[in-house]
């Protein structure tokens, strides 16, 4: 659905072996974040991304906007 292709359109179509367990992760932290307000297990499954993927800055993004939800505002401007 929705979360797939907004990881297609992140890594522009390439999907690699690892890809599949980042999409599947990058797929858990969207759910929870959107559906369960469940920010702190979002932020479990963004962290996998990045580090699978530490050079996607797009999953940075993500954690900060984690760390806002969270009321953390000195690690959201870290990311």
């Amino acid at each position: 659905g929705q979360a797939l292709q907004r990881f297609v359109r992140l890594f522009d179509g390439c999907l690699w072996s690892i890809d599949v367990f980042v999409f599947a992760s990058f797929e858990k932290a969207l759910n929870a974040m959107d559906q369960r307000k469940n920010y702190e297990d979002a932020l479990v499954n963004v962290n996998k991304c990045i580090l699978l993927k530490p050079y996607h800055i797009p999953f940075y993004d993500l954690r900060s906007e984690l760390y806002l939800n969270l009321c953390d505002f000195q690690s959201s401007c870290l990311n």
